[in-house]
């Protein structure tokens, strides 16, 4: 065992961040999670554009592992634990940029998708019973008519009207179109996981060069 106040400050430093790490995949798990919850009822528009939050429950999982694996690490001063520690959390973190900016680069073509499949299928409002109950159960729930305007519809449905829905009228339905408040809902949601994993890799940072310092000092008593 390696005997140094100056290695024990920095070993119990990363032990104690390994314990926000564990903090931080229960929080990245339940952020995702919440994510998915608050987007499933409306899921056939955002389908196949929910990576980010699956992605950051997938993260939450691997950073919550490998937040053990460093604690180990660090109580029995193993060099190569360390190591691997700082390895698989630098490996994490360009994960996290490589997502995020490819989040970014997609953003208006997603946009665009959600615009264009909403638009398709609201002109199948009067032949699917299943099209109808989900937009009926968005414009009642998000107080919004149509998917880009009122003038999607030739006779208005009663959830477009919240005080009168047997005698629905332009001037007595929701003013907003739904695609906005869709993508106003998505793009709020995504910006709580950007927060998130913002602050958790400002965190991974910190924890990699407090692993790399412990694992050096580690080496240099071994050697010695």
């Amino acid at each position: 065992m390696v005997n140094s106040s100056k290695m024990g400050f920095v070993k119990y430093l990363l032990f104690a961040f390994n314990a926000i790490f564990v903090l931080c995949g229960i929080a990245l798990i339940a952020v995702g999670g919440v994510v998915l919850s608050a987007l499933n009822p409306q899921k056939p528009f955002y389908e196949g554009y929910l990576g980010a939050p699956v992605a950051i429950v997938v993260l939450g999982v691997f950073v919550f592992v490998l937040a053990f694996l460093g604690c180990c690490g660090a109580i029995r001063e193993n060099y190569h634990m360390i190591m691997a520690f700082s390895v698989l959390l630098t490996i994490i973190l360009i994960c996290e940029l490589g997502a995020a900016i490819a989040a970014y680069a997609y953003r208006s073509k997603i946009e665009h998708a959600i615009r264009e499949e909403a638009t398709k299928s609201i002109h199948e409002y009067n032949n699917n019973t299943d099209v109808q109950r989900l937009w009926d159960d968005i414009q009642s729930s998000l107080h919004c008519c149509g998917a880009n305007s009122t003038a999607d519809y030739t006779v208005l449905p009663p959830s477009c009207c919240p005080e009168k829905p047997q005698d629905c009228t332009v001037d007595k339905a929701y003013s907003k179109n739904c695609i906005d408040v869709l993508l106003g809902k998505f793009n709020e949601k995504i910006v709580y996981v950007g927060v998130t994993g913002i602050v958790i890799c400002f965190i991974e940072v910190v924890g990699i060069v407090f692993g790399c310092c412990l694992a050096k000092a580690i080496r240099k008593y071994e050697v010695v």
